[in-house]
């Protein structure tokens, strides 16, 4: 490559970034995503985080589902990104408090309920 301006992209980040972040301010959303469209080149408008939940793209594909949580009462939250074939839905639940599946984790990686209750007597878990 003869371009040593292009070579160095990396180096160059901040200068290219303010030139075109000067270029498109030139536009609105709306003007630039008009010429975007003239021009064949996709894009969209970056929803803000509040408008997210509320976008039909996102209701159509279900992205976000409302849970109960214990404390705060009924949240959205993010599903996953993707699913695949023969894959179990996920469905989002809330964190869970403090200690509240030690237990359930120790056994599932291979502790004995005996050893757990050593370690409940002990102190070293809750």
């Amino acid at each position: 490559m003869s371009d040593s301006h292009g070579l160095n992209r990396s180096k160059n980040f901040t200068e290219w970034y303010a030139s075109f972040d000067e270029m498109l301010g030139a536009f609105t959303t709306e003007e630039a995503l008009q010429k975007c469209q003239a021009a064949d080149v996709p894009a969209v408008r970056v929803l803000d985080p509040s408008e997210v939940a509320h976008d039909i793209h996102v209701k159509e594909v279900e992205s976000v589902a409302e849970i109960e949580h214990p404390i705060v009462g009924k949240m959205r939250v993010p599903r996953q990104g993707a699913t695949f074939n023969n894959t179990t839905e996920h469905n989002p639940r809330p964190a869970p408090a403090y200690c509240q599946d030690t237990t359930e984790l120790l056994t599932e990686i291979g502790y004995s309920k005996d050893e757990i209750e050593k370690m409940k007597s002990t102190g070293t878990i809750s």
